[in-house]
Order: C-alpha cells, then structure tokens, then sequence
C-alpha cells in the first residue's frame, strides 16, 4: 500500500498527516506519486527534485547511514522504446569511461519491478549554471574563465575517451556551493566509430540536442566531433559575459540557419570591460568552421587561462550561491505558507489537511518535571560538597602541576580572532598528544568582521579539534574511544581536553583562509538584520573533497573552497 503522507528529509511512510517519528520534519503528502516513501535498490525515494519530457529526478536517502544520491528515472511513455532506452542508459557507460571529478559520478543502474530504468548518481549541492546567470547578471570574467577552464577539463577527459558530448547548455553544467564546475547529462553523448556507446540515436543526421547551442555541423545534420562540444561551450560562455544568447530567433528553421551562416556579433559590443584577449578566445571557438576553432579543449582551457591572468583579484570571486538549490534539478524555493491570493488556488489549499501539530503543554510538561528534578539534584550535591570542603584547612600553597599537563586556563582577549588562535590550539593540542593533527574548526556567533565578541550579545565560542593517530590505535577498538582533542576558546577561559569521538575522521591543514575573508565573500548574501554568524565551520564536506568552510547565518547556508592566497 503507497503511503499518502512521506517524511522529505529520511522517506519514511506514514498513513496520515503529522511528523516524522525519526527527525521531526513535517510530513509532506504524497499525493498521486506511488516512489515517494518506498525503496529503489539501497535508497528510500524523498522527495521529487524536477521532472522533464524524459523522466524525473528524485532525491534518495539511505536508511542505514543516510548518505544522499539523485536517482533518474525514465518515464514509462519511453520504456518501449529501444532507442531512447539506449540513450538513456548511455549516460552511465560514458560516465564510467571517463572518471573525472568534474563530470556528476554515477554509482548504479537497474530497472524497476514495472520496467523502469534508473540511474544512482551522486547528490549535488549548489545550482544549475542557468540559476547562478539567472541570479547574477554579470558575474566575474575571472572566476568565469576558472569555472569554464574546469568545464573544458573535464571535456578533454571525455574527448581523451572518445566521448562527445553534444549537449551543453548551462543546464548541464553544475556550480558548486564553491564555484566548482560539474558537467552533467551525457545522455546524448557519442562515441567515436568503434566504440560502445554509438546507437540508432547517433546516426549522422539526427537532430539531437538543444538548438540554441548546436554547433553548424548538428545544426546541418553533419558528423560532429570533440570540436562541436568547443562551439557550445563557448556559445554559453558567450551568454555569460554578456547576459543574451549570440543567436536567437522566432522558428527553429531560422535559428539553425543562423548557426550555420551568420557570425556571431562581437561581444564586446554588449560588454564593454570584456578584454579584447577574452573576446578573441570566444569568437575563435565560434567559428563556422570546426578547423579554424581550438584543436582541443586542453588549447581553448589553456587560451581562456592566457586571457584572464591579468585581470584584478575581484574579478575571481565566485558568485553566492544560495543555500537549498541542491540536487540535479532545482527544486522551487522554500518560502513561509501564505494564504492563497487566486481562487484558482483555494480548492487546491482546502485539500492539504494541516498537520497534527502537538499540544504546547504536553510538549513542555516533560521538559518542566526534569528542570524541576535536576535542580533539586544541583542542590543536593551543592550542599554535599559545601560541608566536605568546610572541614578541610586549606593548604599551605598550590601545588606545581605535573609538566605533562596542559597549560594553565587564562581569561581570553575581549575580542579575539578565531583564525589566529589556531596555532595557540594546536600547541595546547600537542601538549596532550604530540602527534595532534587538525581535524576541524567550529566557531559559533561569530561577529560580521571574523571576532569573537566576547563584549557583545550572543554566546561566542570557538572550538579547535586534532586527532592524535597514536591515541586512535591505543583506543580505536574500545567502545568510547578517546582520540579526539578539543581545545575550546569561550568567554571565560580556555579548555584543552580529550573527547569521545570516532577515530577515522580525517585530518587537514591549517586553513588558508581566515574567518574574516570567508565572510568579507559572503557579506552580501547574509540576510539584513543579522548580526552574527550562527556557525562558521572548516573541514570535511565529504570524504573525497578538499577541506572547505561551511556558513549557516540566519536561513543562508554554503559551502566555500578553502582557496584564499
């Protein structure tokens, strides 16, 4: 029986409206969608990230240690179709060729019970390169010139396979919440004659792709290679810079004639800060001709690099990209319930029942009846404690601690920089393990300039963690294992200590950027009214990635390379 209510953080089921017993999260109903809730290959489908004329995209949770993948699905109009079957299965075989870390990872294939196939492939934070233009009218000409140089990096590794892509659009191209690149969508992707991946759907002829950034030969229906993907690209590049297509026009007819007979309009007519070596690159990459553009993407990569360098430092700012676009596809933004203002809209907001939401008096009795035991317990135990040292004389003088101890607590600045501390923590660290090693950094209520404001509202606190590899054999097979070292800078003092932790976390670094360039980056985009970072935080995202910086201020979270110089 398919669920009518679904948790969209974990997909755990429910028979009626309320919250989910495992997190907390409001259930979202599940309408006429029979995945949501229910289980393909090792994950739990959540919720549905976007839907398109070939199938939809769903996010996937496993239920044991809850990593997240985005799970593509065919539509059931083309599972009798061999040809589009094929297609669709390609993108995983090209993939697989590949390797890159630029190009999305696919992790599995198989076909649903109904004759579905699917894709696993790995859950992307950050946006469609479509909502980063979209939201940015002129980004920075350098940070553009780094993120396509990572584009046509990962195209060399494709061309390098045999493998063409023929579909990019700023659609499949991914900004991470770093301003990294990853290409998507290899679903059209041809290989060169001898190889695996060439089908019926790769016939010369077809028109396959998407017209606005079709090289002239798919445009005229001709043998493409390595060199089409150049002209798409830089078409896309060429809409980045100056905010408009170079080619547009009211029927297909007339756009492909376009691309196949008109040049394209200097650039710098619509941007004029475009360098003159810039807009050669592009209009290079445009030409008719496949013979007169770049050799390879490696030569374009390494044109594109030549004619930024002397650009100035804000010109290789990534843009902001707003926390929540995450996944393959861009879900639609969160925003608070509002009443509905269109009558179209009200018989659809009188069918979602409001969620069972619990009594506030039962939900703070059980807090009330602890606070009240607890405190009576603190007054026990004061009192003990009161009696049994009243008896005792005090000694003559304090005792040397013993050399191995880590240095005595002190009161810290009024308003210290938590980056700077790092060196003081890694040598309180070493006091307790010489062999420390950082793991992480956490900083909490951080002021807007990268201080702790010791004076001001909030609880400002940072914490420094190191791991001690020796301490980890020692203890790595008890049950709490102690190998983890926590040197805490708060209001009132100073604090080295060994914690329980897991004793496989890995080990960076000290960081090259400092708390107050992360933020001086993304000022902007804190919400107005906030004076005070909620969590600024350095090290793993995921096992495979550079350490890199984390920041949740008010409803804003990001992720941030660790890339300051």
């Amino acid at each position: 029986m398919t669920a009518r209510w679904v948790c969209p953080d974990c997909g755990a089921p429910a028979a009626g409206a309320g919250f989910c017993t495992g997190d907390g999260s409001a259930l979202e109903p599940a309408q006429d969608d029979a995945l949501l809730g229910e289980i393909v290959g090792s994950f739990r489908i959540t919720r549905l990230l976007g839907a398109g004329g070939m199938g939809q995209v769903y996010r996937g949770v496993h239920p044991t240690i809850g990593s997240r993948v985005a799970i593509k699905l065919l539509s059931r109009a083309y599972v009798d179709s061999q040809s589009a079957v094929e297609r669709f299965f390609s993108e995983a075989r090209a993939v697989n060729l590949i390797r890159h870390e630029n190009i999305v990872n696919v992790l599995d294939l198989a076909v649903l019970p109904d004759g579905r196939p699917y894709i696993v492939m790995e859950y992307l934070e950050g946006s469609p390169l479509t909502g980063v233009l979209r939201a940015n009218a002129s980004p920075a000409l350098g940070w553009l010139s780094r993120y396509f140089v990572e584009v046509l990096g990962a195209l060399s590794a494709a061309h390098a396979s045999g493998i063409v892509h023929r579909d990019l659009k700023p659609d499949n191209l991914w900004v991470t919440p770093g301003g990294h690149a990853k290409v998507l969508d290899f679903g059209i992707a041809k290989l060169r004659p001898g190889g695996d991946l060439t089908g019926p759907h790769t016939h010369t002829g077809a028109l396959l792709g998407t017209p606005h950034y079709m090289s002239p030969e798919q445009a005229a229906g001709r043998p493409v290679d390595s060199r089409s993907d150049l002209y798409s690209l830089a078409v896309v590049l060429y809409e980045a810079v100056t905010g408009r297509k170079p080619f547009d026009a009211s029927s297909l007819f007339e756009l492909l004639r376009k691309h196949i007979e008109e040049p394209a309009m200097p650039p710098s007519r619509l941007n004029a800060a475009l360098p003159p070596a810039y807009e050669q690159v592009l209009l290079r990459a445009l030409a008719k001709e496949p013979s007169y553009r770049f050799a390879s993407a490696l030569e374009m990569a390494q044109a594109l690099e030549q004619a930024s360098r002397h650009l100035p430092a804000e010109c290789f700012v990534p843009p902001l990209i707003e926390a929540g676009l995450r996944g393959l596809a861009t879900p639609a933004p969160v925003t608070p319930p509002i009443l509905p203002t269109s009558p179209a809209l009200d018989p659809v907001m009188r069918t979602l029942p409001e969620p069972a939401r619990p009594s506030m008096v039962r939900a703070l009795l059980p807090w009330a009846v602890a606070l009240f035991f607890a405190g009576v317990a603190v007054v026990l135990v004061g009192a003990v404690l009161f009696f049994a040292f009243a008896r005792e004389e005090p000694p003559a003088r304090a005792a040397r601690p013993p050399a191995s101890a880590a240095p005595a607590q002190r009161a810290p600045q009024r308003r210290p920089d938590p980056a700077e501390f790092v060196d003081t923590a890694w040598a309180r660290a070493k006091v307790l393990a010489p062999d420390a090693a950082l793991v992480r950094v956490e900083a909490h209520d951080v002021a807007l300039d990268g201080r702790l404001d010791f004076a001001g509202s909030g609880r400002p606190r940072a914490d420094y963690y190191f791991l001690s590899p020796k301490q980890a054999t020692l203890t790595g097979d008890q049950e709490d294992p102690r190998c983890i070292i926590r040197v805490t800078l708060s209001r009132d003092d100073e604090t080295a200590s060994f914690t329980t932790s897991d004793c496989d976390e890995l080990t960076y670094p000290k960081p090259k950027c400092t708390f107050a360039k992360i933020l001086a980056r993304t000022r902007p985009a804190i919400p107005s009214g906030e004076n005070l970072v909620e969590l600024l935080k350095y090290g793993q995202r995921t096992e495979d990635d550079p350490p890199q910086w984390f920041l949740k201020a008010g409803r804003l979270e990001m992720w941030l390379a660790d890339d300051c110089t």
